[in-house]
């Protein structure tokens, strides 16, 4: 095979998967989701709110303008996780709630997030540890579907000067025609060095 043909192979891989093979190791590179479609609410019927938020893009300033929440996201720097999104709830005034009361974040992961399934979520507080006693809104007792996050989070860990902050962490891996893909370009590569 010469260079152009894989060159040409290589366009092939779907935007929301990308392969290179470096060194013999194939390393995977999960595309950014594109916009996050969001709900918030307290106890699931009370100030319900939505939003939309493009990763990566500015940070998303929604709810009532006398008690707003924001949103913004990042790639995310705990291993084994890609991506993540945090709130400030700094002037939304979550004093107001009982520290039992429940923060509903009910989210959906558009295209690419969509193709490849969400495989585990981490939610931590403002100091980075991880809160382990929010609720499941999914049914899945797990907190996500293929392409959806849905957590409660008590206002206990949201309460108290500068600690109104949370943050949502999620991994993806590509699904079954991806990872065959993958393992294609790795037999490509391994046979372009040893003919080399």
């Amino acid at each position: 095979m010469n260079s152009q043909t894989a060159k040409k192979s290589r366009k092939l891989v779907s935007g929301a998967v990308l392969a290179a093979v470096m060194g013999g190791a194939t390393q995977i590179t999960i595309a950014e989701p594109g916009d996050i479609l969001g709900v918030t609410s307290e106890g699931g019927d009370f100030s319900v709110q939505s939003f939309v938020h493009t990763f990566l893009g500015p940070p998303t300033t929604y709810g009532l303008s006398i008690y707003p929440m924001t949103v913004s996201s990042a790639v995310s720097d705990r291993p084994g996780f890609q991506f993540e999104l945090t709130w400030d709830l700094a002037a939304f005034g979550t004093d107001f709630f009982l520290p039992t009361d429940l923060f509903y974040v009910e989210l959906e992961i558009k295209a690419p997030g969509t193709n490849i399934p969400i495989v585990a979520i981490l939610v931590k507080d403002v100091s980075g540890q991880e809160i382990l006693d929010w609720v499941d809104l999914t049914n899945t007792g797990i907190g996500y579907t293929d392409g959806t996050i849905g957590v409660a989070i008590p206002f206990a860990h949201l309460q108290g000067a500068g600690q109104e902050f949370f943050t949502i962490q999620w991994a993806q891996i590509p699904g079954p025609g991806g990872i065959a893909l993958l393992g294609i370009f790795g037999t490509v590569g391994c046979r372009r060095r040893r003919r080399a």
